[in-house]
């Protein structure tokens, strides 16, 4: 087992057979065998392809500079009220070791055991005994598209930012293209070398794809240009992803099954004021995402489990970050400044926005409205994106003030304000981190830094060799030639 691939030993990677288990009997060792078309289709609807478990010391949840710890919480984390609480800490203060000794990386596991089934896929679905090849190119297309994005999800967490120049050195994580247990020694690829190959399979493939949109734990057309669009807007090649998001954007605006949850509509009983606290709990439990989500690769992680229901710690919002919500934003509503007794609370904390339904590492609308209005104003198409943003705000803001503020005038101001609209629309979601990342050497926003978080000890700054996350010993420990 020296040098295994950790991940690859999880019995999860064999879990999202189960769907098919009709047609698994005796296996070679490491090997899935599927024969027919509809054995490949139903692995895709495996459930373990939709979610992630991931806990509560989820490392770039704590990293996020949207969040502050009182010192109740701190005390209360230094004196170890949880297994979670050191690296918890660690986290939250920047620290380059951040895991106990025994604790799994679930970004990692998570993603490796997805890979494992699409390669099942991928690998082996022109192979299957029908002649239907359209049905097969179809869902092989399906299959290299989501391992793409599982390693696009991988490099998120464990590669450097994208660049150009550096990103031929940076050492990511290994590319895993076949479905067998027994790889060992796995060579970690250069962060370029991960993305042209997110890259190249995803061009590749996108073509392929079925054109309908109506079940979100599949890829088809439309995702699939949304997901190259996402690819390259995290690269910071602005003027690539354009074509691809303008493309998503007609599709979806076309499709009936994917609309927008209408704020104005879900607080109009509560008179569009902040939602009091025991209605928060039904309103979330009833809330329906599955019109917003296009990809669904969601987190069931942790503000319920750990932190409401402990009443312990609390990660509340900096005050800064409260007021970028004005009084006519519907989005503040959800964030929750009195508790179950009526009494302030220190901080906003955003019970609703951060854990409705989990956070989705996927696709959803909101985010091909943000992606699409930033690179329209990068572009100097400055209307164009005003308008792209209008088609998000009317379902966030109340009547009449659904338009970009008037004081936005300059394409500077106008970038600026589309990464303000991710912190809003996605607060409390720990999603701000992916976009410091792409920011970070971005000339517009170098005022925003020093990262920072503060606690009674000291002030600790987000430094850049703390945007990608470090491997768990759990990892490390089968592969020492990964220690950095």
């Amino acid at each position: 087992m020296k040098k295994l691939l950790y991940t690859l030993l999880s019995a999860g990677a064999f879990l999202s057979l189960t769907g098919c288990e009709d047609f698994l009997d005796e296996q070679p060792r490491g090997k899935a065998i599927a024969e027919k078309i509809e054995h490949f289709e139903g692995l895709f609807n495996s459930g373990n392809l939709s979610s992630f478990s991931l806990d509560v010391d989820n490392y770039y949840f704590w990293k996020n500079d949207e969040f502050l710890l009182d010192e109740t919480s701190i005390r209360d984390l230094e004196r170890g009220i949880s297994k979670f609480s050191t690296s918890v800490l660690n986290a939250f203060r920047y620290t380059d070791e951040v895991y106990r000794a025994d604790q799994q990386s679930y970004e990692f596991t998570n993603c490796y055991e997805q890979i494992y089934t699409y390669n099942v896929i991928a690998n082996g679905v022109m192979d299957a005994v029908e002649d239907d090849i359209k049905t097969k190119k179809m869902l092989k297309a399906e299959a290299r598209m989501s391992r793409a994005y599982m390693h696009f999800l991988l490099a998120q967490w464990f590669a450097m930012p994208y660049d150009d120049i550096k990103s031929a050195s940076d050492l990511s994580v290994p590319i895993v293209t076949i479905a067998d247990t027994q790889i060992s020694n796995p060579k970690r690829a250069t962060t370029k070398e991960l993305y042209e190959f997110i890259e190249n399979e995803m061009l590749d493939s996108y073509m392929d794809l079925e054109d309908r949109t109506e079940h979100r734990m599949r890829v088809y057309k439309p995702s699939g240009y949304m997901m190259l669009g996402k690819l390259y807007f995290m690269m910071n090649k602005y003027d690539k992803a354009l074509d691809f998001l303008r493309e998503a954007f007609d599709m979806f605006s076309r499709d009936p099954n994917v609309s927008f949850d209408d704020f104005r509509k879900i607080q109009s009983k509560y008179n569009q004021e902040e939602i009091p606290v025991y209605a928060m709990y039904g309103i979330r439990k009833a809330k329906n995402r599955n019109t917003e989500t296009i990809f669904c690769k969601r987190s069931s992680m942790m503000l319920d489990f750990y932190f409401e229901m402990s009443n312990q710690v609390f990660p509340y919002l900096k005050p800064e970050i409260y007021d970028m919500f004005g009084e006519n934003d519907l989005r503040r509503n959800f964030i929750m400044t009195v508790n179950t007794y009526d009494e302030p609370m220190p901080y906003g904390y955003p019970i609703y926005l951060a854990s409705a339904a989990g956070i989705n590492f996927g696709l959803e609308l909101p985010e091909l409205y943000l992606m699409l209005a930033e690179c329209e104003a990068r572009a100097g198409n400055p209307e164009r994106s005003k308008e792209v943003l209008k088609g998000l705000r009317t379902y966030r803001m109340k009547e009449g003030f659904e338009d970009v503020p008037e004081d936005v005038q300059t394409r500077e101001q106008l970038i600026r304000f589309c990464f303000d609209e991710w912190t809003r629309e996605y607060c409390g979601t720990g999603l701000r981190f992916f976009h410091i990342r792409r920011i970070w050497n971005d000339p517009l926003f170098q005022n925003l830094k020093p990262f920072i978080h503060q606690d009674h000890l000291g002030t600790y700054i987000l430094e850049e060799k703390h945007l990608k996350l470090p491997f768990a010993e759990t990892i490390l420990t089968f592969n020492p030639s990964w220690r950095d």
